[in-house]
């Protein structure tokens, strides 16, 4: 049995939290990584019984300028 495991990016966009929260959770050993990527089965687990300290991630702007002024 293969464990899933995904980038630190994925999880923190399937979680909906910050990558910047993800990475704090790896630096401080919460979240355990397989090979550089988050172990989902664990860090599911953890993400679980956290308790609710951060906001949930602000969904980021579409890329490109809406008034359609130049990049």
């Amino acid at each position: 049995v293969m464990t899933e495991a995904m980038s630190q990016n994925a999880y923190a966009k399937r979680c909906g939290v910050s990558v910047s929260y993800i990475n704090q959770l790896v630096k401080a050993g919460s979240i355990p990584l397989l090979a550089g990527k988050v172990d989902v089965a664990a860090a599911d687990e953890f993400m679980a019984s956290r308790p609710r300290t951060e906001a949930p991630a602000k969904p980021k702007k579409a890329k490109g300028k809406l008034d359609g002024a130049q990049e």
